[in-house]
């Protein structure tokens, strides 16, 4: 998502903001809206599951997070028909962007930084760019299952349920195993098999 965002808006104003469903935005769509519209996308950022855009104009900057929870998804795609599913709609200088979310978990929240906002300080560091020093030091000690340990995004951010079974399967890990348990080693395989499995996600 991160990459299309890119691809398609980076350097686009935002021209508008149509809002059928207001409650994914924090703090209110009125507050977002004033912020985010005159304002061309100038950077987009993830950090694990959140996506950060950076607006400018005129140097004042805004910042939009997205974290699309379970159902969320953003179309970028000319002749898109929106159902009634569709709680936003953002213009991109004439490039319709909608928001859709089924089960409406997903929320859009303007935040204070563009890297490392205030909302999200209590998030490990990115699964992707982890150092091993690091990651052993958070888990290695740990007592509580290893996938429930993986799923914490405090200690490291980006694994969602599925991506966790899979890391540990090629890993070779039981998933109620503790990390305390495990051998150095083995602990090394879990963080190359999540990375390989994340990469190999967001390639396809």
């Amino acid at each position: 998502v991160g990459r299309a965002l890119r691809h398609s808006l980076q350097g686009r104003r935002l021209d508008g903001l149509r809002v059928s469903f207001g409650g994914v935005l924090k703090p209110s769509p009125r507050r977002v809206r004033t912020a985010l519209v005159g304002k061309r996308l100038q950077r987009v950022h993830r950090h694990g599951k959140y996506l950060i855009l950076d607006f400018a104009d005129s140097g004042a900057h805004a910042h939009l997070m997205i974290h699309l929870r379970m159902t969320g998804q953003i179309f970028i795609l000319d002749g898109y028909v929106p159902d009634q599913h569709v709680h936003l709609v953002f213009d991109f200088e004439g490039r319709p962007v909608h928001y859709r979310d089924v089960r409406k978990f997903g929320r859009l929240e303007l935040v204070d930084d563009p890297q490392r906002p205030a909302a999200i300080s209590h998030v490990g560091p990115d699964m992707l760019s982890v150092r091993w020093p690091e990651w052993r030091r958070r888990i290695a000690h740990r007592t509580a299952p290893i996938k429930a340990l993986l799923l914490n995004q405090t200690i490291a951010a980006g694994l969602g349920n599925i991506y966790v079974d899979e890391s540990l399967f090629l890993a070779g890990v039981h998933p109620l195993a503790r990390p305390c348990d495990l051998t150095e080693e083995r602990l090394r395989e879990v963080l190359r098999r999540a990375r390989q499995v994340l990469r190999l996600a967001v390639d396809h």
